[in-house]
């Protein structure tokens, strides 16, 4: 498998904020890059002009790492930033080229904001295989 693979949902609207309580299931098994859980707004050419740009918080694992707690941010004409907030613990949310990685996260009480209304995370579409929705959030696996 080369490059990055994705599962769970995009928002088909616009928001201005998103929020969720996210948890390994398992310890994801890590060969090449890295597994994460996140939630964001932004991205790819969604910043003013196309420019990239985007906010995401989450957890995410490395190999020999574990599990740890991020902030990732980009920026028109800053590049990425990547911030460790420390140490994350299996089933619990605290505060080129590329092997297949395994992963379960489960993602619960996802909520969007429109101008700041928050509301529970309606329409939206599916991204990757590895994902299922029911009545209280999502699971996305590999």
């Amino acid at each position: 498998m080369h490059g990055y693979s994705y599962a769970g949902y995009a928002s088909r609207d616009g928001v201005s904020g998103v929020a969720a309580r996210i948890r390994a299931l398992r310890m994801p098994s890590v060969q090449s890059g890295h597994a994460a859980g996140w939630v964001g707004v932004g991205g790819i050419h969604e910043g003013p002009g196309g420019a990239s740009e985007w906010l995401q918080a989450g957890i995410a694992a490395f190999p020999g790492a574990g599990l740890r707690l991020y902030v990732e941010s980009v920026s028109r004409g800053d590049g990425r930033r990547f911030v460790d907030l420390g140490r994350a613990v299996v089933g619990r949310w605290a505060a080129g080229h590329a092997a297949c990685n395994r992963y379960a996260y489960r993602f619960d009480g996802v909520s969007v904001s429109h101008a700041s209304d928050w509301s529970a995370l309606g329409d939206a579409e599916a991204v990757g295989a590895g994902v299922r929705r029911d009545r209280s959030g999502f699971l996305a696996s590999s």
